[in-house]
């Protein structure tokens, strides 16, 4: 708690962030998962994994409308190749990281 007291939460990587989200979203606690998958987005803005699962969950709440523009944006950015940005990314696919191809996003 010290730490988030002096550094806020610049110290806390992304993907901390992004499987904290996942950890929420697969409990179905999707309000709590949004926020975290914001606060993600907050520290890397065209991380499509995140508005993926982030639009899931707006989907779980009945919210479509901002779901469909969210995933049209995720499947803009990682076609741009704005995913998981970590040593060995390349090589190897990391758990609930979303592929790409010509048919679009997928698990």
């Amino acid at each position: 708690m010290l730490i988030y007291i002096i550094f806020g939460e610049e110290w806390v990587h992304h993907l901390d962030l992004f499987y904290y989200g996942i950890s929420q979203y697969e409990q179905g606690k999707y309000d709590m998962a949004i926020k975290t998958f914001d606060r993600t987005l907050n520290k890397y803005q065209q991380f499509s994994d995140a508005k993926y699962y982030k639009a899931v969950s707006l989907m779980h709440l009945d919210n479509t409308e901002a779901a469909s523009k969210l995933l049209e944006e995720a499947e803009l950015d990682r076609k741009n190749g704005y995913t998981i940005n970590v040593d060995n990314a390349i090589y190897e696919r990391y758990p609930y990281q979303l592929r790409y191809d010509s048919s679009g996003l997928y698990q």
